[in-house]
């Protein structure tokens, strides 16, 4: 019952907030004024600018298998973990936020195809989240910096404070056990145990394979954190050429801020981040000095790719897992969900 009650209220946050936002915005910016914008663009252009989100989405696959090699596994391929990328997004937009919530794909892909064990792939998708963290906890520095620059203090002082806290955050967890202390401690409490066996001591397990990830001194680590860096400018490159096809004349740190703003909008806890996706670019683009109504825009650009790629990942995955999909949606809006969850367990193993 309780799950159903969570999925009628992220739909209920869908319907009352969501839409609602992203109307009011399509309207209170000028439904003509933003069409106008975007019809500007020509044919190449826009095709450019979806072939560079395109582009984020290889090397981020690239940076994931990166991580698997060096966790010792090999037999991945790159179109492998592109076809779990693409499957990833897809189910993102089920859940809710546009940014999260589609993971536990990956590592049922790279066991379904590759043969890889569930415990390896989960491991591989936090680490490489991890890596995304800590990059985008820099680049939430440098966006604080850049826009103290130009004197806009209260949104410098929100990034900043942002940046601080998942820095801090993360070398938290990698120079202290603390953190996983505290969840093995949350895993042996009567609540949690009755849902799984042995939670602890795979907590455990995990957690010591995480630290030795990061404290080995490989090159590749390093690789790892600059496809990082690389897929972030990728959407940077995205909205500067956004505005160059647009005649305007803009920085490329101002494009820094602006994609660091958006990526704000997708912790919504909002399905497929609807109206604060939107409403996150608007603020980014009118916090450099930028319209509202291009940063409106350019949203409905981004969305347009993420719909490519969203309509790719159902199609990639769907012939493999459209039953284990459909077992985990009963699971959510049906009262007898332990039933499904029990079968669910059964599918994946």
């Amino acid at each position: 019952m309780k799950k159903k009650i969570n999925l009628l209220f992220y739909l209920f946050l869908l319907l009352v907030i969501g839409i609602p936002l992203f109307i009011w915005l399509f309207h209170h910016l000028g439904v003509e004024e933003v069409i106008s914008r975007i019809k500007i663009l020509k044919g190449y252009q826009l095709s450019l600018i979806i072939f560079i989100y395109l582009l984020n989405v290889i090397f981020w696959s690239w940076r994931w298998k990166t991580v698997l090699n060096l966790m010792g596994v090999r037999n991945v391929s790159l179109g492998l973990t592109i076809k779990a990328r693409a499957g990833n997004i897809a189910v993102n937009y089920l859940t809710p936020s546009s940014s999260f919530g589609g993971e536990i794909v990956r590592p049922l892909v790279l066991k379904k195809e590759g043969n890889i064990s569930l415990k390896q792939g989960i491991l591989s998708v936090i680490i490489d989240r991890f890596l995304e963290g800590l990059v985008f906890a820099f680049f939430l520095l440098l966006s604080a910096f850049i826009l103290l620059l130009k004197k806009q203090f209260i949104w410098a002082i929100f990034l900043f404070f942002l940046g601080c806290l998942l820095g801090f955050g993360f070398l938290f967890i990698l120079k202290t056990k603390w953190f996983f202390r505290l969840l093995t401690w949350f895993a042996n409490l009567s609540f949690f145990r009755r849902f799984s066996k042995g939670i602890p001591q795979k907590i455990e397990h995990a957690s010591q394979n995480f630290l030795n990830f990061f404290h080995q001194r490989s090159f590749s680590l390093w690789i790892c954190i600059l496809l990082s860096v690389i897929c972030f400018f990728c959407l940077v490159l995205q909205i500067e050429l956004f505005l160059f096809f647009m005649g305007e004349d803009t920085s490329f740190l101002n494009a820094i801020v602006v994609r660091t703003i958006a990526l704000l909008g997708g912790f919504m806890p909002i399905p497929a981040s609807v109206g604060f996706y939107e409403g996150a670019y608007v603020l980014g683009f009118s916090a450099v000095g930028l319209s509202a109504e291009l940063g409106f825009g350019f949203s409905l650009i981004s969305r347009f790719a993420d719909f490519i790629l969203v309509a790719l990942g159902v199609i990639l995955i769907l012939p493999y897992f459209g039953e284990l999909f459909t077992l985990v949606f009963k699971s959510l809006i049906n009262n007898n969900g332990h039933n499904h969850l029990s079968r669910i367990k059964k599918k994946i193993s």
